[in-house]
């Protein structure tokens, strides 16, 4: 099980116990994992985020010598489970030059690690969107997001997947997602009437909703 969300820093002894792989984005994270896996006497799972373009989370490259310095230090508290960045905006077209250049910071990461002799089992780099439309950042394993409950993350990825394959006849994708409910109320506005949270529906005739 690996978490790719939030954990605190009072959690990671837990992750370590429960042999649980977590992201590490900063070296107090990384310390505090080598510390967790001295406690607990097992080694912490790790996946190094590392900063390509996104600005949210993520080692930066200046911080790759401390960083495998640690990697090298401590090989008997730490499973380098795997590598790994997030790309910004995989979704639109528009930003093929940015998830390109983000791609080429990946692998000098990667290059700069191989050196070092501190290699990941395991490189991941794309969401939903790169596996619909970029194929090089398909590694050793991918995090589907939207995709798996059967939803395009965009009609751009849609377009460009249909282009690739004319051929198609039906949706690559199957919707497995529905929400169902009951009906509260029913009552009737006349034409011209706005409908519901910013103004977002305008009833161009007397109409009966729900």
């Amino acid at each position: 099980v690996m978490i790719m969300g939030h954990l605190d820093p009072d959690e990671l002894d837990w992750a370590v116990e429960h042999e649980l792989s977590f992201f590490v984005f900063d070296m107090n994270r990384l310390q505090g994992a080598v510390q967790s896996a001295r406690k607990i006497g097992k080694p912490a799972r790790l996946h190094l985020e590392v900063e390509t373009g996104f600005h949210r989370t993520g080692l930066e490259y200046d911080s790759m010598k401390e960083v495998s310095g640690w990697l090298s230090d401590h090989k008997e508290d730490i499973v380098f489970e795997g590598l790994c960045t997030h790309y910004a905006g995989a979704e639109s077209l528009s930003n093929y030059l940015r998830i390109k250049n983000q791609l080429s910071a990946f692998r000098r990461f990667y290059r700069y690690l191989s050196r070092k002799g501190t290699l990941p089992k395991r490189r991941h780099t794309a969401c939903s969107a790169a596996v619909l439309t970029y194929p090089a950042t398909i590694m050793d394993m991918v995090r589907i997001g939207i995709a798996q409950f059967g939803f395009w993350p965009s009609p751009e990825t849609k377009m460009f997947r249909f282009k690739k394959d004319m051929s198609a006849s039906t949706n690559h994708l199957r919707r497995i997602l529905s929400w169902k409910s009951h009906v509260m109320a029913v009552k009737e506005v006349d034409a011209g009437q706005f409908i519901g949270y910013g103004s977002s529906y305008l009833a161009n005739k007397k109409t009966r909703i729900a």
